[in-house]
C-alpha cells in the first residue's frame, strides 16, 4: 500500500526509479575507460601454479554491454596481455535478471568444459550466477583443472 501511495504521490513506478538511480552509479560509463571498468574489481586467482584474473561489473540491463561488448574484450586481451595471465575474464552481471554473461580471453579450450552456454565465441551465459567469490570461481577452479 505505502509503495502505491508513493508512486503516486510521486508520478514515478518503483521499479524504473530504481533502476534509474542503481544506473547512474553503475555499469561502465561512470568509469573514465572501459579498462578502468573491468579493473575496478579485477582480482586474481590461483588455479595449480596459473594465475588468472576476473573482474565483474553490475548492470541493470545488458544493453550497454552489448554495444562495448568488442571494445571491452579489446581492453581484456590488453589486460591479459600486460599482466601475462593465461585466462582473464569479465563478469557483466545484471542484478535486475539475476544473470550474468561472462566474457573470457584465453585458454580457449575451456569452451569444451565450461558447462555453461556459449553464446558466441569467448562469450558465456549464467543464468543466476551473481557471486564471483561463492559462484564463478569454484566452478572455474573445477574445470580448469580438468584440462
Amino acid at each position: 500500500e505505502m509503495v502505491v501511495w508513493l508512486e503516486e504521490l510521486a508520478g514515478l513506478e518503483h521499479g524504473d526509479f530504481g533502476r534509474e538511480i542503481f544506473n547512474a552509479c553503475s555499469g561502465f560509463t561512470h568509469h573514465p575507460s572501459l579498462e578502468e571498468a573491468i579493473r575496478s574489481d579485477f582480482k586474481h586467482y590461483t588455479v595449480g601454479t596459473t594465475l588468472i584474473g576476473v573482474g565483474q561489473v553490475e548492470v541493470v540491463g545488458f544493453d550497454e554491454f552489448h554495444c562495448l561488448k568488442e571494445d571491452l574484450r579489446t581492453a581484456l586481451k590488453r589486460i591479459r596481455s600486460e599482466e601475462r595471465l593465461p585466462l582473464a575474464g569479465l563478469m557483466v552481471t545484471d542484478i535486475y535478471s539475476e544473470s550474468t554473461l561472462f566474457l573470457v580471453e584465453g585458454m580457449n579450450q575451456i569452451a569444451h568444459v565450461m558447462g555453461y552456454p556459449q553464446l558466441e565465441p569467448h562469450l558465456y551465459e549464467l543464468k543466476g550466477v551473481m557471486s564471483r567469490k561463492k559462484q564463478l570461481i569454484p566452478h572455474l577452479l573445477k574445470v580448469l583443472t580438468s584440462l
